[in-house]
């Protein structure tokens, strides 16, 4: 159970099922790391106060419920992080009336290989999300390799960490660009 103060829950595979109880009515950001690839992670509606956090490839080993539901969806400081370093939030859709993942950062800071982005096809590449998902993601950092992004068509931030020169394409929206190093495109 969190309590007033920043909070970082730990949810590791094999672990069996946690529950995470969000009451504190403190504003302070609550994280959860989840040691599961962004694509494997589902999200279920239990009940009106409880949802259910799966990896779909081992649902009774990497899994854990937020207990507290309307605060978890409805306050931005809830933020989940997958093992591949995306950070999303959960929200209710209130068109289709379903709990869903919101990606909002790809962060490949820490990644050890040349990373590709292509949002206009997001089944390719170094990660894999829906065309929906990918049109939802804000901020992007990169990786201190060549790495070759081309942006969806929203607002994005591009931090651009430099070493080998990066490639950009930027398509619709307004895109921010943090330069540390060479570019081009």
């Amino acid at each position: 159970m969190g309590g007033e103060g920043e909070d970082v829950y730990v949810i590791l595979s094999g672990e069996g099922c946690d529950v995470i109880n969000i009451t504190s009515q403190d504003k302070n950001t609550k994280r959860i790391l989840f040691n599961v690839v962004y694509n494997n992670i589902e999200v279920n509606h239990m009940s009106s106060n409880e949802i259910t956090v799966v990896d779909s490839t081992d649902r009774l080993k990497k899994c854990f419920s937020i207990i507290d539901v309307n605060t978890a969806i409805n306050e931005p400081s809830v933020s989940l992080i997958s093992i591949d370093d995306i950070i999303f939030e959960i929200k209710f859709n209130e068109e289709s009336a379903v709990v869903e993942k919101v990606p909002m950062i790809l962060d490949f800071s820490k990644s050890k290989e040349i990373v590709f982005i292509n949002f206009f096809a997001p089944k390719y590449g170094s990660i894999q999300m829906s065309e929906a998902d990918a049109d939802r993601v804000i901020s992007i950092m990169d990786s201190t390799y060549s790495d070759n992004t081309i942006a969806n068509n929203e607002d994005n931030f591009l931090s651009c960490s430099g070493g080998d020169p990066d490639y950009l394409v930027g398509r619709g929206g307004q895109n921010l660009c943090h330069l540390k190093g060479m570019l081009k495109g």
